[in-house]
């Protein structure tokens, strides 16, 4: 996804390179921004992966983040064994529920980490004063912005309250944080968001990152 505008970053960074000294954060910084360009396609590659495992079905998308949301308490706290968490999740062998466990903790993980590794490209390339980089108008990124801000780093400052819930759905706009709603297109069958999710969906997001990144990177170039 992010290929393209890791080779617009190369032209960039090799256009203005030769004005940095090597006393100059932006000399390692534009390593950096290279480096994450690099590390969002590897973390959409694994959740893919894991995605396949992680079926996108309604009805039992809802179940799941339903007995999730009620059993990791009891898991964490010991009052559930493992077994019987993976028992919740219906008839699988154990095999399967542990692989199909793993994978749902590997979606959250991956999803979580696309969108801090997106913010760290975001500050960098909004950075001011001596690191900034010249031409580069200000990344908004607002989905990855808000689903950051108000879902990850800083849920108690959520809208219009305080979220702190872990459920989490996987919709056909990529997973959704901190939501156990979805819609069913009647017409088509798919599978999104509420309107009221601050997330919606990965896929959307991680889109208008990319696309935003690229029109920013082509102007600079211009």
């Amino acid at each position: 996804m992010f290929e393209a505008a890791a080779k617009l970053w190369k032209q960039y960074s090799s256009k203005h390179a030769s004005a940095w000294a090597r006393d100059d954060p932006r000399s390692q910084l534009s390593g950096e921004v290279q480096e994450r360009l690099e590390q969002l396609d590897l973390v959409l590659k694994h959740l893919k992966r894991a995605l396949k495992v992680v079926e996108i079905d309604p009805e039992r998308t809802r179940q799941n983040a339903a007995c999730v949301a009620k059993a990791v308490p009891l898991l964490r706290s010991g009052a559930m064994t493992q077994d019987e968490y993976i028992a919740g999740f219906g008839e699988r062998s154990k095999e399967e529920l542990r692989e199909y466990v793993h994978a749902w903790s590997e979606v959250r993980l991956f999803t979580e980490v696309f969108y801090l590794v997106a913010w760290r490209l975001r500050e960098i390339l909004n950075a001011p004063s001596v690191r900034a980089f010249p031409r580069l108008r200000k990344l908004e990124a607002k989905g990855v912005r808000d689903v950051r801000n108000l879902l990850i780093e800083h849920p108690e400052d959520g809208r219009p309250t305080p979220n702190f819930s872990q459920t989490l759905i996987v919709t056909d706009d990529g997973p959704a944080l901190k939501t156990s709603e979805f819609l069913v297109s009647g017409a088509t069958g798919r599978v999104t968001a509420t309107e009221s999710s601050i997330d919606r969906g990965l896929y959307i997001n991680a889109e208008e990152f990319r696309a935003e990144l690229e029109d920013l990177l082509t102007a600079a170039l211009t």
